[in-house]
Parts: structure tokens; sequence; C-alpha cells
């Protein structure tokens, strides 16, 4: 909702309790309304909140208005199926892709043509938002990720600088930078893990629920386990110095446990594990520093820079930088972690720069891979 209300502009979005009582306090996830009980819901308010308010999921580039003409109008009840959705000729996955706004209900005829609808995975075309009906819905904001979907299915896929290690069962992770800045070089960031609940005791009989057993307070959540690589879109100062402190927050917001993480080749691993941090608030505080455009690299230093342009038509400019001469293999990977283009290339010691191909692509997210022998290197990159 988050994502998709911030990509069609919405003012806002209001949350209600449909015939939940008037107990707003009791921890029973009891009916399918009672939004304001269900804690895994809840639990994602501070972070999507925070995203939705401030823009960090950008909208959509393309506006279009669709008139409808007077017959259609008059004809909507015969295609009305009787249940919430409100009829329409506009196919709803096209809303998945770009915004659309109904501005008239009295034109002479309706608009021609209505939008395209495309097709799967379903890429918006800011290329932020990615759905894959297999399992996964990914969202690259602006100091903003999200995941949610059958992540335990999607070792390899990605989300923005994210790539998905290993995880189990159904969830979602929201991560947020609360500060100015690249995402994990902000200060503070905030991490949101929930998952499926429950209520205690709850009878199953597979996907099921038998014999009335449909349990009590309090509304439990299923520990989750995710595993995860962050790729920084800076180039990082070596030194060993950088790192990020992984804070287990309590209800409050207050740090109750902290670990120190170190930055190793540009990038971090993440394990958050809720079997041991009974927590679904995980908050991150980076120091991590940004170096010049042109880094050192006669320290051992490997470093890919942000593609140029970003986003990109035809053809993209990448600039690495490499410790020694040898062998550079060049991928750009989709959001399925599928190989689209590929090439391998030459180069010595100090700076190189190459061209690649991007024509014929279809607009949205990919990543750019380098590597060599000892080192690999990723940049997100957005095709229009």
């Amino acid at each position: 909702l988050g994502a998709y209300a911030s990509l069609h502009d919405v003012d806002g979005l209001m949350w209600f309790d449909y015939n939940g009582g008037e107990d707003w306090t009791t921890d029973l996830q009891n009916g399918f309304f009672s939004l304001h009980r269900n804690t895994a819901m809840m639990a994602l308010m501070p972070s999507l909140a925070f995203a939705y308010r401030r823009g960090l999921i950008p909208e959509s580039r393309t506006r279009t208005a669709v008139r409808y003409g007077a017959d259609d109008v008059y004809g909507f009840p015969a295609i009305d199926g009787g249940g919430w959705p409100i009829p329409s000729l506009v196919n709803p996955r096209a809303a998945l892709r770009q915004r659309i706004v109904s501005v008239d209900f009295g034109a002479v005829e309706t608009t021609a043509p209505l939008p395209v609808v495309p097709t799967p995975p379903y890429t918006s075309d800011s290329g932020h938002i990615v759905w894959d009906p297999e399992g996964l819905l990914a969202v690259e904001g602006i100091d903003f990720l999200g995941l949610t979907g059958h992540l335990d299915r999607m070792a390899g896929r990605w989300a923005g600088s994210l790539e998905i290690v290993e995880a189990d069962g159904f969830g979602t992770m929201t991560w947020v930078g609360l500060g100015d800045g690249s995402l994990g070089t902000t200060g503070k960031s905030l991490i949101t893990l929930p998952a499926a609940l429950q209520k205690t005791g709850m009878g199953w009989d597979g996907e099921q629920t038998v014999h009335e057993d449909w349990g009590s307070a309090p509304t439990e959540m299923r520990p989750m386990r995710i595993a995860f690589r962050y790729y920084y879109p800076i180039i990082v100062k070596g030194g060993g110095s950088d790192h990020v402190i992984l804070h287990r927050l309590d209800g409050t917001g207050r740090s109750v446990e902290a670990r120190r993480i170190d930055v190793e080749q540009g990038s971090i691993d993440l394990v958050l594990d809720q079997r041991a941090d009974s927590t679904v608030w995980f908050g991150l505080e980076s120091f991590v520093s940004a170096g010049s455009s042109e880094p050192e690299v006669s320290g051992g230093r490997f470093a890919l820079d942000p593609p140029y342009p970003n986003p990109a038509g035809r053809q993209v400019r990448l600039r690495a930088w490499l410790p020694q001469s040898g062998t550079l293999q060049v991928d750009l990977l989709d959001v399925l972690g599928r190989r689209v283009r590929s090439t391998i290339e030459s180069a010595g010691a100090g700076l190189v720069e190459f061209q690649m191909d991007t024509s014929g692509l279809a607009a949205g997210l990919y990543h750019v891979r380098v590597s060599d022998s000892r080192h690999t290197a990723h940049r997100p990159l957005i095709i229009r």
C-alpha cells in the first residue's frame, strides 16, 4: 500500500476498524478488519509512515488521464460483479506500472488507447517498485528499501543494492534511513522485520484451522531469520575503520544489545534472527565514510563508480578501479538475478572505462556486477 500509494501520488491512507468492538488494548487479532491489533502491520507503521510522508518512494513519471464516455459509464452495471472492486475499463494491472487518473465521466467517448497492460514481473515506470508474482515485492526508494513475500524462495534476488542471501518463510523487511544521504551512510537507520501471525494455542490442520480452535490472546508472530548483503552505492574509504553497529531495539526504540559489523570489500553482511533476538525492530548506526570519486588503488582497493547516465537509455558508461592488471567480467543482472548482458574486459591497474549496450532492454531496475578473480562490486542501474 505504501509503495503504490506513493507511485500514484495518493494524498493519504486511512486505517479503520470495522465491527471490531470497543476494546483497543487487548493483544488479540480476532478479525480481518481489526488492523489496530495486527501487530505485523502496526510494527511497519513507523518505517512506512516515515518513508511515505517524506516522499522517499518516488512517484510515477507518467500520468495518464482517462475520460469515460457516457455509454461506457451507463454500461458499468453490466460488468459489475457485485463485489468490492469498482467497475473500470482500465485493467488494474496497468496501475502497477504508472499513475492513472479518472478525470471525466461525461466525455463524448472513452479515452483511446487505454494504458497498456504490463507483463510480469511488474516494474513501475520509475523503476523503484518491482512485483514478481512468483512471490516477491521489492521497493527501492530514496534512503528506503523494502521486501515482502516468500523470502525463503528468493536467495539471490535484489532490492536496490541489497542482495538476499537466505531467509526462512514468508515475511517483510523494510529499511529506512533516518538522516540525509545514501542508505547505510546516514548515521542511523531502522530495519523492521515482521512475519506471519497467529493467536496463542491456535489449532491448524495444514493451512486451515479445525474444530473451531481459534486460539486466544496474545497474538504471536512467527520468528524469522534473514541474511543479506548490502553493497554501498558510494566508494568506501579503506583503512579498516568503516563499520556499523547493529542494535536490537525494544518496544520503545531503545537499544538493549549492540554488536559491531565491519565493512568488507564495500559491503556488509547482516543476519537478523528473531529466534535469538526477540524483536521486530533493529537499529543500524553507520560509521561509513564516502571516499572521493577517484579512490586510491595502490592499497589493493577495487571499486566501481556509479554508472552514467543513470537512468540510462541505449548505452551506459562504466568506470572501475583496479589494484592490478587482469580480466574483468562485467554482467548486467535483472531483478530476478538473471544475466541479461555480459562482457569480458582486459585492463591494466588503475582506472578502466568502458561502455555497455543497454538497448532493447525493458525499463526497470538492474544491477551492474563487475568482478575479477578476487573481487566483486555491484551498482544499481535504472533503464528508462
